[in-house]
């Protein structure tokens, strides 16, 4: 059973207001022609879609099938214009349907793009990497979903791998020294790389023993600009909700130490992250490895 002993504890500090400082050019610019602008914008608002949105907006349909971490997309664009397709950085797909829980999730940390022209349908191949060491492999035809997005440490590898070229074999053990907590040295493929994943596992915090149970602790600062209701989020590493507390009382203005408490015996082992949120952003967050 998850339990969370989350304690906040009130710590307000005074701070002197900052004088703003007067910046000012010492060069100009020659304006840009606005009717160019606003030309270029409308035709890419226009055309180019991230895949979500798309779907979203109704604009395309999607049906993904896959085998091992071999995915085939089927895009069936049903609009009246061309489109381009943007699969971002770090996206998961999990399979779907009876015994689905059983296969690996399958991660593609480099941006992807597709084009179609107006209702066409278009297969497109990828390749990604596994999310699940001691999961099966999907079977010929496993249907799949889009599971969510990576956070935390984990997209900022996906960051890393889509802006330098890197040997394929070497990404697959950087990607389960987040998700199944490998050690880097499996990354033997690429020195580059096995040292972004270090200095990365380097700076998280990891989960302590303590007789015999698990416990993760953590101190996080954090400040409301306004009096507001806030809530603590846990999320794994895709980004999926594992346990929320909703603060009833109304917490004033003010910077604020939280310290962090959980009881992680019975959690499955890979990277979390909990935030603590305003109704209207993302005050703090942090890491931690089980």
């Amino acid at each position: 059973m998850k339990t969370v002993y989350a304690c906040l504890a009130a710590l307000l500090i005074n701070s002197a207001a900052l004088k703003s400082q007067d910046l000012s050019s010492t060069f100009s610019l020659n304006p840009v022609q606005k009717s160019t602008v606003k030309t270029i914008q409308k035709k890419q608002e226009k055309h180019r879609w991230g895949l979500l949105a798309a779907i979203k907006n109704g604009l395309i349909k999607l049906k993904v099938m896959g085998q091992s971490t071999n995915l085939e997309l089927d895009i069936n664009n049903i609009s009246s214009e061309d489109l381009e397709i943007v699969l971002e950085p770090g996206y998961i797909f999990k399979a779907s349907g009876a015994n689905s829980e059983k296969f690996q999730n399958i991660i593609i940390p480099t941006e992807q793009t597709f084009a179609l022209s107006k209702k066409s349908k278009e297969t497109f191949k990828l390749t990604g990497y596994c999310c699940n060491a001691t999961r099966s492999s999907a079977k010929e035809n496993t249907p799949f979903v889009i599971a969510g997005k990576a956070s935390g440490s984990l997209m900022k590898l996906c960051n890393f791998i889509n802006t330098h070229p890197l040997n394929p074999e070497g990404i697959q053990s950087a990607v389960h020294c987040f998700t199944d907590q490998k050690d880097a040295n499996a990354i033997t493929s690429n020195p580059l790389l096995k040292t972004f994943v270090q200095n990365l596992v380097g700076s998280m915090q990891n989960a302590i023993q303590i007789d015999q149970t698990l416990y993760v602790f953590k101190r996080i600062y954090y400040q409301l600009p306004e009096s507001q209701h806030i809530k603590i989020t846990i999320r794994d590493y895709a980004g999926n909700i594992v346990y929320e507390y909703h603060n009833p009382k109304l917490v004033k203005r003010g910077r604020y130490i939280y310290d962090f408490n959980l009881e992680a015996q019975d959690w499955a082992k890979g990277l979390y992250e909990v935030s603590i949120n305003s109704p209207t952003a993302t005050l703090a967050k942090e890491e931690f490895k089980i």
